[in-house]
């Protein structure tokens, strides 16, 4: 924004890609606040082919009635808008997902 330049190594970035990723691989099959958060950052990161594809569908598969995302049928914007990043981020389709 300020018009600066920022050199950060590849090491570094792909520390903090994997690490991001890592949070998800270590259950991809349950969904929680900390992995809807790390699945939004690698998608705004450019790094949507980090997010495991089984995390994906086990997103899709945790939508509320209401459309919206939260705990327990419980929808909240910050759940919604983090799972809402992933779905329109992720191509399953393209990465021989179903």
């Amino acid at each position: 924004e300020n018009g600066t330049d920022l050199v950060l190594s590849d090491e570094f970035l792909e520390k903090m890609y994997g690490g991001a990723a890592g949070i998800i691989d270590a259950d991809p099959t349950s969904v929680d606040d900390v992995k809807l958060e790390a699945g939004a950052f690698l998608c705004i990161a450019r790094q949507s082919e980090r997010v495991n594809l089984e995390f994906v569908q086990r997103v899709l598969m945790y939508q509320n009635e209401d459309g919206g995302w939260g705990a327990a049928n419980d929808s909240n914007w910050h759940a919604t808008i983090l799972a809402l990043m992933i779905v329109m981020h992720v191509r399953i389709t393209d990465r021989g997902g179903a």
